[in-house]
């Protein structure tokens, strides 16, 4: 080190100080000597402890400021210096802005890392090695309510579910991606995904609710397509075998059986329209609108309707605002929309009861509303009525001649015309469907396109 010639030289100059001063009195004696020597070495000393001091501070000015740097403090400036002081002081103020660029990337990494995890719609949980929760997201404190009534908990305990954690579990002893379902307090059925990580595991939770009922109802739906179609298709072959084996010669059995092929033909026919018009609702097919007297086509669809009504000994009577302004929309879908209604009212009133039809004017445009006085809905029922084939009362559907269509037809109008549809019932009381029909700018519309259930009775 550069410092070492400068410290010897230092030690040195008292010594020779001293020597020259005995020899300078030249009959120095051995005593002369030997005081001159003493005073050299203690001035050697001072001078030493003096270099060294100064030689220490800007190392120890340094100590202070990698010191503060490692606790992640703002680090006091170091003093100006020369020689390997000075080469170490800037050797070490680049490592310290290394350090501090490191540490702002780590951050804005992490800073980006917790935006992503915080704004996915997916729940995410960290497991640690210890195999407990070591970080979660907003997600998942909504899907699994529980998660926040727990501290550092395990997979299992979080969610309450064993399959969950083991899952978690064989993700981090065999490294290989591990799958669960998890149903939640609240009815959401969860897909979880175990992913090894770092030792730990990170777990993610996909919210497949609406995928699982989708397919529930599909499912539902091709059997309930399957049986509804078998039933016309059964009889119809069955009555033309029978005809075919011999039953023309009875002229009795041959029209029994002919009406019975005609009245399943009808019927599946029906099935087959009502399907139709349903692919074509669901694909979105646009609505013409042109100004439309509410009021005419009700008592157009009503008496038509007077005749089934009639042999059924159901009464129906309807009513309309005076004032009823013309409404801008689909004619034909209003038609089938009143129909398809006044169809379910009288298939499920017993013979005696009253069906009523009233038009309203609302803030918002129009209110289709048809009561009845028949066997009510249950309230479990009421969030299924309008699926495909869903009959509350089958058998009584099926005499009256139902598709099981209907009011899943009902809905799709209705919301293609920008409209929502409610209902409320009671049991043994009777039912109203209420179909509220959004107007144009001139009715002061606040929007459209909504369906809700609503309690109410006319």
């Amino acid at each position: 080190m550069e410092s070492a010639p400068r410290l010897a030289a230092a030690l040195l100059v008292p010594v020779a100080v001293a020597l020259a001063v005995v020899a300078a009195l030249g009959d120095a004696t051995a005593a002369h000597l030997a005081h001159a020597g003493g005073i050299g070495v203690v001035a050697a000393i001072v001078a030493g402890r003096l270099l060294a001091r100064a030689a220490h501070r800007p190392l120890h000015a340094l100590r202070t400021h990698l010191e503060a740097v490692g606790r992640g403090e703002s680090p006091p400036s170091l003093p100006p210096s020369s020689g390997e002081a000075a080469e170490i002081a800037a050797c070490a103020a680049r490592l310290c802005r290394t350090h501090e660029e490191r540490e702002a990337t780590l951050q804005r990494e992490r800073d980006a890392l917790a935006q992503v995890l915080d704004r996915m719609a997916e729940g995410v949980m960290v497991v640690a090695r210890d195999g407990r929760v070591a970080r979660t997201n907003p997600a998942i404190e909504r899907l699994v309510p529980r998660l926040a009534d727990e501290s550092q908990p395990t997979p299992g305990e979080a969610t309450g579910s064993h399959e969950v954690q083991l899952a978690c579990s064989r993700a981090i002893t065999t490294g290989q991606v591990q799958e669960a379902r998890l149903t939640t307090d609240g009815g959401r059925t969860l897909l979880v995904t175990a992913a090894p990580a770092g030792g730990g595991a990170v777990v993610v939770f996909h919210d497949i609710t609406e995928m699982h009922r989708a397919l529930e109802v599909r499912r539902d739906f091709v059997a309930n397509a399957s049986h509804e179609l078998k039933t016309p298709v059964a009889a119809i072959l069955g009555g033309a075998e029978t005809l075919a084996n011999g039953g023309l010669a009875d002229p009795v059995a041959a029209a029994r059986f002919t009406d019975t092929i005609h009245r399943h033909a009808k019927r599946l026919a029906r099935l087959i329209d009502d399907l139709l018009a349903l692919s074509r609702l669901e694909a979105g097919t646009t609505v013409e609108r042109r100004p439309v007297a509410l009021a005419e086509v009700v008592a157009e669809v009503c008496d038509l309707m007077e005749e089934p009504f009639r042999t059924a000994g159901v009464a129906l009577t309807w009513h309309a605002d005076p004032d009823l302004p013309p409404w801008r929309g689909d004619r034909r879908s209003v038609e089938e929309i009143l129909t398809n209604l006044l169809d379910n009212a009288r298939a499920y009133t017993p013979k005696g009861g009253e069906v009523e039809v009233r038009v309203t004017r609302t803030a918002d445009g129009l209110a289709l509303a048809v009561g009845d006085t028949g066997i009510g809905i249950g309230a479990d029922h009421l969030d299924r009525i309008f699926e495909r084939f869903y009959r509350v009362d089958p058998a009584r559907s099926r005499a009256a001649g139902g598709t099981g269509l209907g009011l899943a037809l009902v809905k799709h109008l209705v919301e293609s015309l920008g409209g929502r549809i409610e209902v409320a019932s009671e049991v043994g009381v009777g039912s109203t469907f209420t179909v509220e029909l959004p107007g144009d700018e001139g009715w002061g519309v606040g929007g459209g396109g909504r369906t809700a259930l609503r309690a109410e009775r006319m």
